[in-house]
């Protein structure tokens, strides 16, 4: 998401100068002027106001901004659960389908590859040193495990957040859940890119 979101920034950037330098011929056109294109300030202001309306009417309301981060960048809302009785103060957590996350990972260009390269090179260093292990699958009950399958890491953490001014300005403490491919290359685990939220619960506590 965040390399599509990455992309079309810079997609608009360049629709910002195609735009620009559209004005800039209509101006030397009507102006009859055949050197070099020149465009006004006033111009180019109208330009980015325009752009600036467009992208405020795409986020005006978040039913429309959800919309257009699934049309645009494959986004996938997480779904709401009640998990409180009841009795009880509502509490709610909300989950994204770790199936549906590795879908897209998985389809990325490369990705299996990497990861398939990446298993083989572990492999071969604990052939020539077998005091090493690289992940569970190399531990006496990881040989267990199915060879042509990727595991996953859950990793679980605690946050507060606030909202200054909303009309409730206290602590929501929030506990996240995580997921990270084990079998991904050593230089890609910090990235943001290859951490994914899977569940996160909103505690009244």
């Amino acid at each position: 998401v965040i390399q599509n979101i990455t992309t079309s920034i810079l997609n608009l950037f360049d629709m910002t100068i195609d735009l620009i330098e559209e004005k800039a011929k209509e101006e030397n056109i009507s102006e009859q002027q055949s050197s070099t294109m020149m465009i006004s300030t006033n111009s180019i202001r109208k330009a980015i106001k325009q752009i600036e309306e467009l992208i405020i009417f795409s986020t005006k309301n978040e039913y429309q901004f959800i919309q257009s981060g699934k049309n645009f960048f494959d986004y996938t809302p997480p779904t709401e659960n009640l998990i409180s009785s009841k009795d009880e103060k509502k509490e709610y957590s909300y989950h994204v389908s770790i199936k549906d996350s590795l879908k897209k990972i998985l389809e990325k260009d490369e990705m299996i590859a990497l990861l398939v390269n990446n298993i083989q090179d572990q492999n071969k260093i604990m052939q020539a040193d077998s005091d090493l292990m690289f992940s569970f699958c190399h531990g006496t009950r990881g040989n267990k495990i199915n060879k042509k399958s990727f595991l996953i890491q859950l990793y679980v953490d605690g946050i507060g957040v606030t909202n200054p001014i909303g009309p409730r300005k206290g602590l929501h403490n929030i506990t996240m859940v995580y997921f990270l491919l084990e079998d991904i290359p050593d230089i890609f685990r910090s990235t943001l890119q290859c951490i994914n939220l899977q569940l996160f619960v909103i505690r009244s506590i």
